[in-house]
């Protein structure tokens, strides 16, 4: 079905434009939710290590896992299946295998060429939720697709670079050079190691402690001067 006049033509590509646009937002959406999901996954898998754990997990850093990948494409495989399956078997579209195989990527690809269409009304219900589905499939593939290459890359990365230079030049710079580790000294060490945290960032953050001591002669900061210094203007 395609508009028959030159208005309707011209409306029909006004909502075209705002349909991709909404459509964005969805994957935008779909995206953020995985990508969420993901990170609450390797928090929830940190918060479980065992005291006898080490902090990093090295293999994992050299190697990471490709589930995320195989997972979304998993997702998208079955919904392209099922269509592919109702276009050939459904009565009245009879789409050859070939033919439901084609317009099944075709149309959750997004390019849709037109070549086949629905033509029942079951067909045309159906496709309209299954695109929805695909979408969101396609989105959450792309996503995992993405980051999965970000993962790989920055682990070829770590491969050409001295892990272990690394590792000695955290060690160093969390002991100030001594050969002993305090307490603090270990929770410097440990967010440097497992967050990435910047050596630069760790002395601000001293520096500024130090900076709100000034006045205070037992050298502990008091909540209500932390929250008049640090808080967010009420």
């Amino acid at each position: 079905i395609t508009p028959a006049f030159p208005r309707g033509q011209v409306w029909v590509g006004f909502n075209v434009i705002l349909a991709l646009c909404l459509y964005g937002s969805f994957i935008c959406e779909v995206v953020q939710v995985v990508g969420n999901r993901i990170q609450k996954e390797l928090l929830d898998e940190d918060c479980v290590r065992q005291p006898g754990q080490q902090l990093k997990d090295w293999r994992a850093e050299l190697s990471p896992s490709k589930m995320p990948l195989i997972t979304s494409t998993l997702w998208f495989a079955g919904i392209a299946t099922v269509g592919i399956v109702f276009w050939h078997c459904y009565p009245g579209e009879g789409k050859s295998w070939l033919q439901a195989v084609y317009m099944s990527i075709i149309t959750l690809s997004t390019v849709g060429f037109g070549a086949f269409n629905a033509t029942t009304e079951g067909g045309k219900i159906f496709a309209a939720f299954w695109m929805l589905a695909g979408v969101a499939a396609l989105g959450a593939l792309l996503s995992a697709f993405i980051n999965t290459v970000m993962l790989e890359k920055k682990v070829e990365r770590r491969r050409c670079a001295d892990v272990r230079g690394d590792f000695r030049e955290i060690m160093l710079r969390a002991s100030s050079g001594k050969t002993k580790m305090n307490k603090a000294d270990f929770l410097k060490f440990g967010l440097m190691l497992t967050r990435g945290t910047h050596h630069q960032e760790l002395s601000l953050i001293d520096q500024r402690y130090e900076n709100l001591l000034t006045g205070m002669d037992d050298r502990f900061l008091r909540r209500n001067s932390l929250v008049d210094s640090e808080g967010p203007p009420l």
